[in-house]
């Protein structure tokens, strides 16, 4: 009986430490994806101002309350974006300085792995290391990143307090 609830335990334990490290993946892809995410929404802000442009250049036979919630929208759109781009630099630079906090092999294979999105054989050729070396060393780096993310979280939930 006790050897189950212990069995329990530690499958509970296992699970939670594979969802945090889980987290800890999502946060390192979309790290890895901010610039093309941030390049989408410039591009998008881009044709909604010149959407806005020939808006206020042609006089159409729309009436003047359809124009004003069509330019209220776009501008709205366009708010949205740019603080979405801002929050995704943010996020992008909270990343920088947690991976820059690894070693510098750990550090070096997260940013080639995950910022640049190379595969497994290329970072293997790259670091002059056999895939089980890789994996290793990927591994150790992820659940250093976890602890570094919990401190943290830890640090900002004090500051928070005061």
């Amino acid at each position: 009986m006790i050897g189950n609830v212990l069995s329990d335990v530690k499958q509970t334990v296992e699970k939670n430490g594979a969802d945090e490290l889980f987290k800890v993946k999502q946060c390192l892809r979309k790290w890895g994806r901010v610039q093309q995410i941030c390049g989408e929404h410039q591009v998008r802000i881009v044709q909604y101002n010149q959407l806005l442009e020939r808006l206020q250049q042609h006089k159409c036979k729309m009436g003047a309350e359809e124009k004003e919630r069509i330019e209220k929208s776009y501008k709205s759109s366009i708010q949205n974006m740019v603080r979405n781009i801002e929050a995704l630099n943010r996020f992008s630079d909270r990343m920088e300085r947690i991976v820059g906090q690894l070693d510098p092999e750990e550090e070096m294979l997260i940013r080639i792995y995950y910022g640049r999105e190379a595969s497994i054989n290329t970072i293997c050729m790259r670091l002059c290391i056999g895939r089980s070396t890789m994996f290793r060393i990927k591994d150790k780096a992820l659940k250093n990143l976890l602890k570094i993310m919990e401190g943290e979280k830890m640090e900002g939930e004090t500051e928070d307090e005061d």
